[in-house]
């Protein structure tokens, strides 16, 4: 996003010339618009950029506090026009970047559709792009994953650790267990009288399993690194578990550090870091490859905090910490060769990692052409029956900061329902 931009903000309220300027060593980000009769244009924001987060190749996330309030922007730069377009909502929950792809929050939409003016960075110093895999990771590995998940010997919570309210009541009927009524998976209230706010149950499990609401579960995986991961992808496949279907993810690499020097331990090589990847989400893995054993430190995604792309402070299995070991299976068996320690992150020097050899030829974004946005792009398809809830009410935009038109008058707010926990494997 560095560089000067210019183009349209388009929100319920109209559409505005914009103009925005972002330094290359700073993370702050100037908006000027341009509205109605006026001939110049005139400060709108200062937006001081907080967060971070790549999905895929050259789009992602960003945070950024607006006059005290913290707004989560999507971004999309086009490599071959150069373009780009990011979006924000203005309602509730501004911080929540899934409330961005909501198409139900259309109202509270503001598309800003810019084009580059000037002082844009090189290809080759963007973050959200394919980068090679470090050697640490190259080769095939087999082990297993081991996560917590809230439970209590009863059922009588959510997957995300949520006290049902028993008896609950919902559409004139009272429960006093979990429920299938309008899903096909059991739910519960969190209100003893039903107000949208719910959770699906978490499965019952035998007695001294739970301990302090917490169940430590075990599920087999393997992952690949092929080319000495030159291509930049890691592939994780999950073995079928806990009701969790079989599941096969392939990430993009883009970041990589290590804490220091590569150092030996019991005979055998160190190295520890942070890895960072993206698939349709960014994942921040803490790892220690210590000789032919690999172990790994995630936030799974079935957490409602959503906070999968920040790095783990440890290695311990916990609430929100998923914990990935492996052994490195003998490359005569697999045909892919280990890279030798010489080969090693932690034996570079310090610096960004090389792109990846993708054989990708897209031109540099340096051309200016009109951008249309992209369609929204949800993180999963909508459920086959419908929730509980019925369909979301609209939710009103607050006051727009000058120099934006008010907006016309709208319905009052409704409370806002729960959003229903991810139904995935814990990635």
């Amino acid at each position: 996003m560095v560089g000067t931009w210019e183009g349209t903000e388009t929100h319920y309220a109209g559409t505005c010339a914009l103009r925005l300027e972002v330094g290359a060593d700073s993370a702050r980000l100037t908006s000027y618009v341009k509205c109605g009769n006026d001939t110049d244009f005139s400060q709108y924001s200062v937006d001081l950029v907080t967060e971070v987060a790549c999905t895929g190749d050259y789009s992602g996330f960003y945070h950024a506090d607006i006059m005290g309030k913290s707004y989560c922007h999507s971004f999309v730069l086009d490599p071959i026009s150069g373009n780009l377009t990011t979006k924000w909502h203005l309602g509730p929950r501004s911080d929540e970047c899934s409330r961005v792809e909501e198409a139900s929050l259309a109202i509270d939409l503001v598309v800003n559709s810019l084009a580059p003016t000037g002082g844009q960075a090189s290809v080759e110093s963007m973050l959200c792009q394919p980068r090679q895999v470090p050697g640490e990771f190259a080769g095939q590995w087999a082990g297993q994953e081991r996560f917590s998940k809230p439970c209590s010997e009863t059922g009588r919570v959510t997957t995300t650790g949520e006290a049902c309210a028993f008896p609950f009541t919902f559409d004139g009927v009272t429960y006093t267990n979990c429920t299938t009524a309008q899903d096909v998976r059991p739910w519960c209230s969190l209100t003893s009288e039903f107000l949208g706010f719910w959770g699906y149950c978490a499965d019952p499990v035998p007695a001294g399993e739970c301990v302090d609401g917490q169940a430590v579960v075990e599920c087999q995986m393997s992952m690949v690194v092929r080319d000495s991961g030159k291509d930049g992808m890691l592939v994780s496949n999950f073995d079928a578990c806990h009701g969790a279907a079989a599941l096969s993810i392939t990430e993009t690499v883009f970041d990589a550090v290590t804490e220091g020097e590569c150092f030996e331990k019991d005979g055998q090589p160190v190295s520890t870091g942070l890895l960072k990847a993206y698939s349709d989400r960014e994942f921040c893995y803490r790892f220690e490859r210590h000789g032919s054993i690999l172990r790994m430190a995630y936030s799974p995604t079935f957490f409602s905090n959503r906070k999968h792309h920040i790095c783990p402070e440890d290695m311990e299995i916990s609430p929100t910490t998923a914990v990935v070991e492996m052994a490195l299976l003998p490359p005569i068996s697999t045909g892919l060769p280990d890279v030798k320690t010489g080969g090693w992150l932690c034996n570079q020097p310090p610096g960004p990692l090389p792109l990846a050899i993708t054989g990708d030829t897209s031109p540099s974004p340096t051309a200016m052409a009109p951008l249309l946005p992209p369609a929204v792009v949800a993180e999963r398809p909508p459920p086959a029956v419908p929730p509980p809830w019925g369909p979301a009410p609209s939710p009103v935009p607050p006051m727009v900061p000058a120099p934006l038109p008010a907006p016309a008058p709208l319905p009052a707010l409704l409370p806002s329902p729960a959003s229903p926990p991810p139904s995935q494997p814990p990635r």
